[in-house]
Parts: structure tokens; sequence; C-alpha cells
């Protein structure tokens, strides 16, 4: 990011609390350093891209901030999809099931917590590696529902795993 003129510098200054109110209405936790982080910096964009023309820097600064603060949250889902994922990917096998107490026991513990049909699904994927597509066809559902059941399993096992 470019350093800020004297004059950008005393909008910020004189707008700070813009980041409060922004952090409030997100109702995030202005503690947090990544939201706060995010949003001085949606701030700091706003004073360097504002033009008087374009009308009260409070109204601009604050879409701005919630821009920032909307590509953070975007950021931080991405990288607990890809925590989830790789987790399940690598822990839900039957190879690692085999090796891994932990694992098979919260695997079978959120297996048990799933409908039969939801069951036989998880099982097929995971234990015996058929492919979403075989999956529905066998069922005769649609590969978006066997994708779903899939994906929501995965996000309860990445949770209880990752705790």
């Amino acid at each position: 990011m470019e350093k800020l003129t004297k004059e950008q510098q005393k909008l910020v200054e004189d707008n700070i609390k813009l980041i409060y109110f922004c952090l409030k209405k997100y109702d995030r936790n202005p503690n947090d350093d990544d939201w706060y982080g995010a949003a001085a910096e949606g701030l700091c964009r706003a004073a360097m891209w504002y033009e008087p023309s374009k009308g009260e820097f409070s109204s601009y600064a604050t879409k701005c901030i919630f821009r920032s603060m909307s590509k953070e949250y975007a950021n931080s889902k991405k990288q607990v999809e890809t925590v989830s994922g790789t987790a399940l990917e690598y822990i839900a096998t039957p190879e690692n099931h085999a090796n891994n107490y932990e694992a098979r026991e919260i695997f079978n513990s959120l297996l048990r917590e799933e409908t039969k049909k939801n069951q036989y699904i998880i099982q097929e994927i995971v234990i015996n590696g058929l492919s979403q597509n075989d999956v529905a066809k066998k069922l005769g559902v649609s590969r978006q529902r066997i994708n779903n059941v899939y994906h929501k399993f995965k996000e309860k096992y990445a949770d209880a795993y990752l705790i």
C-alpha cells in the first residue's frame, strides 16, 4: 500500500471511529487484530482514493471498510475450507482409519449420528472409494444430493478432528 499524504492521514485520524462502527455492525470484536486490520486497511484505501466530488468521506469510507472486511471474511472462509477438506481427505481414508485410533473414533462417532442412507453414502465414498457419481447412480438420486451429504459430513468431521 502506498504511503498516505498528510491530508490523507488527517482524514484517517479524524474518522478512526468508523472502524469501530463497522466492526460493531459486522458484530466483530474490535480487539481481533485480523478484523481491525482489515477495517483499518479499508479506511486507508478510502483516504487514498477519496474525491470530494463523490460526496461525504464517511459514506465513502464506510463502503470501503465493509468491502475490505468482506474480503477478510471470504479469505478466512477459504482457509477454513482448505484446512477442513485436507483434514478429511487425509484422515478419512481406510488406511488412515486403520492406523489412527483417534481419527477412526471421530469418524465412527459422527457416522453413527447420520441417517442410514447418509451413512451408506459416506461409507461408499470414504471407505469403498466410489465416486459421487457412482453412488448417485446406485441410489437413483442426483449427484448434487450426494455432494451435499458428503460435504456436510466433511465439515462436521474436520470441525471435530481439528478441535
